[in-house]
């Protein structure tokens, strides 16, 4: 009985170590904080707009490329694949990315020093206080 109970323990607090190296040791919250972060953190944006600039929204299956921004107005692209957004996305709809990871650009430019891979995409409301 003894040994069962140590087994157990050393395979959950192997568990809980590996799941916590895998999580994102910072989550960001607005696309400034983002911006400044580096490739491997979190996000979670609120509320972001989809911006009608930088070439609107791009791409389809599997992956859709387009840019946000929240209410100071920072710039972020997001990529995100087809299945992980409730429906399509266009310029000027206001989304949430409640779960997503900033990463290298996949093209090296000045404008994005990261981009945004989100893992859940839902369409939302603008806040009352997000004015035009």
């Amino acid at each position: 009985m003894k040994k069962l109970l140590s087994i157990s323990i050393i395979i959950l607090t192997t568990s809980l170590l590996l799941f916590s190296a895998c999580a994102p040791a910072i989550t960001h919250k607005t696309v400034a904080s983002a911006l400044s972060g580096s490739p491997g953190d979190g996000v979670n944006f609120e509320v972001v707009r989809i911006s009608p600039f930088y070439g609107g929204v791009a791409g389809g299956n599997p992956w859709w490329v387009f840019v946000v921004y929240d209410i100071e107005r920072d710039d972020i692209i997001v990529r995100v694949q087809d299945g992980d957004i409730d429906s399509t996305p266009k310029e000027g709809d206001f989304i949430s990315i409640p779960l997503g990871k900033l990463e290298k650009p996949l093209v090296e430019n000045t404008t994005f020093r990261v981009m945004v891979t989100a893992y859940k995409v839902k369409h939302t409301n603008a806040p009352a206080n997000w004015g035009d």
